[in-house]
């Protein structure tokens, strides 16, 4: 059976947390959900998430961001909001939703950020082509 993906959830307000959570759960992912940023904080700095899902607007959450790339540069974040003012300046999420999405919307979007690209395993190196080297009485004939 694979692992389940990790989701930190950051949502401010208690039924809308509740209601992410019930959903991404039920969907088979591990959703640890939290209602501040320096919550968050101190949640990424323990654990290893693949996804952190924001509701909009919270306070911090361009410093949330920052912190969260320093510690982990391979993991994706996704932004939702009602509106395009809720939308901070210097926000960097790897995806924004402008609008509360669907439940299939957000399932959709969040099986294709929790991907991670696959590629050749670190272990398995590509095999050495080794130069044929020739004694002087084997290139004197050749």
């Amino acid at each position: 059976m694979r692992p389940k993906k990790k989701i930190l959830l950051l949502a401010p307000f208690e039924e809308r947390l509740s209601t992410l959570r019930f959903l991404l759960a039920t969907s088979g992912y591990a959703v640890t959900g939290v209602a501040t940023a320096p919550e968050a904080l101190e949640l990424l700095r323990q654990q290893q998430f693949e996804l952190l899902l924001l509701d909009l607007p919270t306070p911090g959450i361009d410093e949330l961001l920052d912190a969260a790339h320093a510690i982990d540069p391979f993991m994706r974040s996704l932004a939702m909001c009602a509106n395009a003012g809720d939308i901070t300046r210097g926000l960097c999420a790897d995806a924004i939703f402008q609008r509360r999405p669907t439940s299939a919307d957000l399932l959709e979007r969040v099986k294709i950020l929790c991907c991670r690209k696959r590629g050749p395993y670190p272990q398995q190196k590509p095999p050495i082509t080794a130069p044929v080297i020739l004694s002087a009485e084997d290139a004197r004939v050749a």
